[in-house]
């Protein structure tokens, strides 16, 4: 999980991201791996229901069977584009968040989800939720 988390996915294009497990206790998604030059405050625990009208893109990711792509969103307090999708089970597992470097986003438009699905796969292994 060390090696993904340093050297693969900032080699792949990813500058900062998040891993969110989810706490059944709570119904939230808790950060619990910080990738890249995040703060402690960057990341916050977040609902795993996706409604409302301020509805996150974490949530929304947790709640969707495909990755969510977002280009240039208001998230965090600042402007990125990001890959956002769930990972293991439903009762195991959480959401992966990875925010694309302008080189990533200069290449083909699929290129970043392809990227993404292949180090969410490598995290499922990691973690043994395949």
């Amino acid at each position: 999980l060390s090696k993904l988390v340093t050297h693969l996915i900032p080699r792949a294009g990813f500058i900062r991201g998040c891993i969110f497990v989810v706490d059944t206790s709570s119904a939230q998604l808790v950060p619990k791996v910080r990738i890249g030059n995040t703060q402690e405050r960057t990341f916050r625990p977040v609902s795993c229901s996706a409604s409302g009208e301020k509805s996150n893109p974490i949530s929304e990711a947790y709640q969707c069977s495909t990755p969510i792509k977002q280009e240039k969103a208001f998230l965090l307090n600042d402007i990125i584009s990001h890959v956002s999708g769930k990972f293991g089970t439903s009762d195991k597992g959480g959401v992966l968040f990875l925010e694309l470097s302008e080189d990533l986003l200069s290449k083909d438009n699929h290129t970043p989800v392809l990227y993404f699905k292949a180090i969410r796969r490598c995290l499922d292994h990691c973690l043994n939720l395949f």
